[in-house]
């Protein structure tokens, strides 16, 4: 009997509740009629000149249209725009395409497909951002995921993501991006500077090269 009732106690047990896995998808939302756009700090280390240039504009990525690649997925057309400041309208000046999957995002830039992104994606998730063209490897790393920043006057939760850092005597090399939950990327910073030496004249090293800095000004998704 005492087995009977123990075998019906078992029996009656609620199976373990699976946990829900976070992808986090909503870091990068894509829709047709999307956009983001930015204010854009730059700077040009003029290596024949010895001269430092700055630069501001205004950068919009808008998503303008939707398609079926030759996989049959749905891909989306990106129009990367540009003007001086809010006097002028905005001139078109890359067209690329975005392709999101349950497994990534990938980015055709100038012919040249990239894994922006990973799913499910979370703290030191990494991958080589190169792996659908014939550079070399470059690891794209989560440095930091779901931290708590104000965006726009809003407290939203940010992953930032590293797709390079090299810093020496000769170079100093960076990319990221910073992306919010509901928006999407809301910051840029590139750098790509070098410096040309002799190793003993060290007053008349000559830097080339540029920093890039965008910020989120304005979106819809």
């Amino acid at each position: 009997m005492l087995s009977i009732i123990a075998a019906l106690l078992i029996s009656c047990e609620k199976d373990p509740v699976p946990m829900e896995i976070d992808f986090a998808y909503d870091v990068y939302p894509i829709s047709v009629d999307d956009y983001r756009s930015y204010d854009v700090d730059s700077i040009v280390y003029n290596d024949f000149t010895g001269e430092v240039d700055s630069f501001t504009y205004q950068m919009q990525e808008l998503i303008a249209d939707s398609f079926l690649d030759l996989e049959g997925r749905e891909s989306f057309k990106f129009h990367r725009l540009f003007r001086a400041d809010e006097t002028e309208d905005w001139s078109i000046g890359d067209v690329w395409s975005i392709t999101p999957s349950a497994e990534r995002i990938e980015m055709l830039e100038e012919n040249l497909a990239f894994n922006k992104l990973i799913f499910p994606l979370k703290f030191q998730s990494s991958w080589n951002g190169n792996a659908l063209n014939t550079l070399d490897e470059e690891c794209f790393e989560v440095k930091s995921f779901d931290s708590t920043a104000s965006i726009l006057n809003q407290e939203h939760r940010l992953s930032r993501e590293q797709h390079y850092r090299s810093v020496n005597l000769i170079e100093r090399r960076s990319q990221e991006e910073i992306f919010t939950r509901g928006i999407g990327p809301v910051s840029y910073q590139k750098e790509y500077i070098f410096r040309k030496t002799d190793g003993i004249n060290f007053e008349n090293d000559v830097d080339s090269g540029f920093a890039r800095l965008a910020r989120i000004t304005d979106y819809f998704v």
